[in-house]
């Protein structure tokens, strides 16, 4: 089967990452004269709101409509079998909601992938509601709360999705590498990679809420608020 990553804005070149981590993958071992890594390479495909162009420039109004969703994931063939990782921040994207709904029509197993709670989505967007209330449909809750700088999504809840959907993909490679060379250097254990990931984000976590690091922070969101006041 294969995999489909969608997204909008900061999700969708997510989406675009995570594709290009998976073939990347595959090219290195391609290199290395593994002969059957070719037909894995292009079995991940990203589907970002507006497409390529939008990568360039800002596409108006993709976002908001489910239809749009719907046609460019079913363009590229999603079918019985494989896997849809619908990613929206906010959790009620329509083009995003687009996409899940048509996986789930066409038979592929779809994960929901947003950042805020449950009981707000539902109370205040049919739409989300809709999605979250479908027990067909995989519901991954990555609630981070009030952005640190006011106004961005690309921070906590991008950044957050970006450590879990990675280490998802580093499960499935190592669980891949283990059934075609189960004695190679990349057949390790998948069930050690959350662990060993969340070892890493802690580190990470107490860097950023270091001293060395909070004050310039603190010192560029105050600029922010004087720049602001002043508009």
């Amino acid at each position: 089967g294969k995999v489909f990553c969608t997204g909008c804005g900061s999700t969708g070149r997510l989406s675009i990452q995570l594709a290009s981590i998976w073939r990347d993958f595959w090219q290195q071992r391609a290199s290395a004269g593994d002969a059957w890594a070719a037909k894995w390479e292009d079995r991940v495909f990203s589907v970002m709101a507006g497409g390529d162009f939008a990568l360039i420039k800002a596409v108006e109004g993709f976002e908001d409509f489910t239809q749009f969703g719907r046609r460019q994931i079913h363009d590229l063939g999603v079918s019985a079998g494989d896997v849809v990782f619908a990613i929206t921040e906010g959790g009620e994207t329509s083009f995003v909601i687009g996409t899940a709904w048509e996986g789930l029509d066409s038979g592929a197993k779809v994960y929901f992938v947003y950042n805020n709670p449950d009981e707000v989505l539902c109370e205040k967007v049919i739409r989300s509601r809709e999605v979250i209330q479908e027990p067909r449909i995989e519901k991954v809750n990555l609630t981070t709360g009030p952005m640190g700088i006011t106004g961005s999504t690309r921070m906590q809840a991008t950044s957050i999705q970006l450590a879990v959907l990675v280490t998802v993909l580093e499960m499935v490679i190592r669980d891949l590498m283990r059934e075609l060379e189960p004695n190679g250097p990349c057949a390790l254990d998948s069930a050690a990679v959350p662990a060993q990931f969340l070892a890493q984000l802690e580190t990470l976590h107490a860097t950023l809420k270091s001293a060395e690091v909070l004050t310039p922070l603190a010192q560029l969101t105050a600029l922010e608020e004087a720049v602001y006041r002043a508009g």
